[in-house]
């Protein structure tokens, strides 16, 4: 699957697992953390946002706050559970 074809499946807000391939980077301390894509850059890389984390991305921005910019191999992509309660664009209004 294409960079391009990852973006059309997972839109922004798709909840993701941070688990960063390379645990001796400086990433290796928010492995495991649970987030979401916040946005796209360069060749339609995820920008993610992690709340536990305290690492701010250079592609971070006031309206769109972004944890880390990476690859779609540092990512695992979390699917809706059973029993799960799904929250809907017009309930949050």
């Amino acid at each position: 699957m294409t960079n391009s074809e990852r973006r059309k499946k997972y839109s922004i807000g798709t909840k993701i697992k941070y688990i960063e391939p390379d645990p001796t980077s400086c990433a290796a301390k928010d492995i495991g953390k649970i987030g979401k894509i916040v946005g796209y850059h360069g060749m339609n890389w995820p920008l993610i946002f992690l709340p536990k984390s305290k690492h701010i991305s250079c592609k971070s921005t006031p309206y769109t706050p972004a944890s880390w910019a990476c690859g779609w191999d540092s990512l695992e992509i979390l699917l809706p559970q059973k029993n799960e309660q799904l929250l809907f664009a017009f309930m949050t209004e």
